[in-house]
């Protein structure tokens, strides 16, 4: 069941789950679906979703709509989101800001690669200061 829709995205409910629908009208989710998605067995059904990449690329391209909008609690978990997905996987952010970079205005662009150099400065910072390591 549909919940909400707007151009280029729906949230849904599926049973229980919570469901984004990202519509491949819009340039850069159709980008998304070409080089970052990977299918994954649910229950009897072959479903698409991105890769870790993928899932930064996009809450990075939401966040500055979000902070236009005043909407501090998705703000929150979207910057969270990518902040944990910077610690755990470390990927490789330079190809993904410069993905990001034709779809986003500069200053917007600027202000998200300032978020995750100080999130990797902190994750850098605090590993150094592990005991035994």
């Amino acid at each position: 069941m549909i919940q909400d829709r707007e151009d280029f995205f729906a949230r849904a409910c599926f049973r229980s789950v919570r469901v984004d629908l990202l519509f491949t009208s819009n340039p850069l989710f159709k980008t998304v679906q070409e080089r970052f998605a990977t299918a994954h067995h649910f229950a009897e059904l072959e479903v698409p979703a991105t890769t870790v990449e993928g899932l930064i690329v996009l809450k990075l391209y939401a966040l500055p709509s979000l902070y236009r909008q005043f909407d501090w609690d998705r703000v929150y978990v979207y910057e969270s989101d990518v902040k944990q997905l910077l610690a755990r996987y470390k990927p490789d952010m330079e190809p993904l800001f410069s993905f990001l970079a034709p779809h986003m205005m500069a200053s917007d662009l600027g202000e998200l690669r300032k978020l995750v150099f100080e999130e990797q400065k902190r994750l850098s910072n605090a590993k150094q200061q592990q005991p035994g390591e």
